[in-house]
């Protein structure tokens, strides 16, 4: 049984973040981070493989600290969220704008967390971040190179950082430029799409938790969702910093500043740590302690993630090992159950076709009717947006639109689960032939993209075909109803 938030917070009051340990060896850095609350000791590690030795030894130790200080307090979260400490105590000193910008990323990096465990964290003071008195580091220089771009890619085996590696993968070779992967605890899914990619270079940490964390939950220990992009996001500067590489373009989109639910009067969002401010929160947290500092930006931050499946389309060699299902990750298959897997299958199938998509999910989602109500808490029909990584609310709307549209012009039946979808949702939809091209022709421009690599997206998008819709001055009806 679950401990009262209350109890937690009065016996465990200050949530300790210890000096970090660096040990830098012949070909990997161990980077240890140390905590404490009560009774409780943790140990969390993180291994940067083939590092390049000599770089590395002669990063200023200033560099050095910092850089595991920061890796320190992003992963405090994972286990700060068992007790929900009222502080958070960093064991060296932080200037007012850094403890700012942290108790920003725990306010709404941990928003589904505190939902999910109906915590008032609005509350004036419910958290705050502290350290040791003292004064403040000067700006550190990072020597990384300027002379010309360098990629270093996030990969986490889905769609979207596929997208990514297949446009600038073939840039960067055809330009000369240097290009890797970075890819954490790297799923099977992950190494073979990287492997498959233009991308030569591969890259990888290695990220233990300690296990009285898991221990510590199964005794009634408080639980929940973590920014685990932002945490990322850290792990990726750093080793961009470590490789000597100058630009971190990551593959978040456009769908993931929508939130999903409100409490407490704020909005809560699975992705915030997606989120373009995020992104640019963290473009910021660069430019804190670090005169020159990697290049932090999304690349596919203009699309829709619909948009994103019209490209991803094009690129049938990742086809079959790609994989976005969080449940079965382990497995390297596809549930066909979760919002994850429901919202894909029918991003992909208007572009891919039913028989084809349903061959790489290994079943035919949409004819699952089980999972209508799942269907109305994507299209927004329910209090909650799952918490998930899946695209808007309208997009789930055109998706499925999208769908019945193409089995409609093949003269087949609506699959079970599209046939109640239609019914009970697509029919009072207005517009949706105007909806959906208004979505696939969009291009958000709030990014940060370098000018010569949006060209490239550009030029991508304007050659993918679009699919053909029937205008209609009503939606489309089952041939069946």
């Amino acid at each position: 049984m679950t401990e009262s938030v209350s109890n937690l917070r009065e016996r465990y009051p200050v949530f300790h973040v210890l000096n970090p340990t660096w040990e830098l060896g012949e070909t990997a850095l161990k980077i240890t981070c140390h905590y404490q609350t009560g009774e409780h000791s943790f140990d969390h590690t993180l291994e940067f493989h083939d590092i390049p030795y000599d770089r590395v030894a002669e990063l200023p130790q200033s560099a050095q600290v910092y850089l595991s200080r920061q890796i320190a307090l992003v992963e405090v979260f994972n286990y700060w969220k068992l007790t929900c400490s009222p502080e958070i105590h960093a064991a060296w000193h932080m200037t007012t704008e850094e403890q700012g910008w942290w108790h920003n990323l725990l306010e709404h990096g941990m928003g589904e967390y505190f939902y999910q465990n109906n915590i008032a964290f609005s509350k004036p003071d419910f958290i705050k971040f502290t350290s040791e008195d003292g004064t403040a580091p000067e700006e550190t220089q990072l020597f990384v190179d300027r002379e010309q771009p360098s990629y270093l890619i996030p990969v986490g085996g889905g769609k979207d950082s596929s997208v990514t590696l297949e446009l600038l993968g073939k840039y960067a070779r055809q330009e000369g430029y240097r290009s890797a992967t970075i890819m954490v605890n790297p799923s099977k899914a992950a190494k073979t799409t990287a492997e498959t990619s233009p991308v030569e270079t591969h890259l990888t940490i290695t990220r233990t938790l300690d296990p009285l964390l898991l221990k510590l939950n199964g005794e009634g220990f408080l639980n929940g969702h973590v920014p685990f992009s932002a945490m990322l996001a850290m792990l990726g500067f750093t080793a961009a910093v470590l490789h000597d590489y100058n630009s971190i373009p990551i593959s978040n989109e456009r769908s993931s500043n929508e939130g999903n639910v409100s409490f407490q009067n704020r909005t809560i969002n699975h992705q915030y740590s997606k989120t373009y401010a995020f992104e640019t929160s963290f473009r910021d947290f660069g430019a804190m302690a670090f005169s020159q500092s990697p290049d932090y930006f999304s690349y596919l931050r203009p699309l829709y993630e619909l948009q994103i499946a019209q490209l991803f389309a094009t690129m049938p060699h990742y086809h079959q090992l790609f994989l976005s299902c969080n449940r079965n990750q382990k497995q390297n298959t596809w549930c066909g159950t979760c919002p994850k897997c429901l919202f894909t299958y029918s991003a992909l199938l208007p572009h891919l076709g039913e028989p084809k998509t349903t061959e790489i999910f290994g079943t035919a989602v949409l004819e699952n009717e089980s999972l209508f109500p799942l269907a109305l808490e994507l299209v927004g029909q329910e209090a909650c947006k799952p918490f998930e990584c899946v695209g808007t609310q309208e997009e789930s709307i055109v998706a499925l639109y999208l769908c019945q549209e193409w089995f409609e012009q093949r003269s087949l039946p609506l699959p079970k689960l599209l046939k109640e979808i239609s019914v009970h949702v697509l029919r009072s939809e207005p517009g949706l032939f105007e909806r959906s091209q208004a979505l696939l022709d969009s291009w958000n421009n709030r990014h940060h993209i370098p000018v010569d690599l949006e060209s490239i997206l550009r030029d991508a998008l304007s050659h993918i075909p679009q699919p053909q819709l029937t205008q209609t001055a009503e939606p489309i009806q089952n041939q069946d109803q």
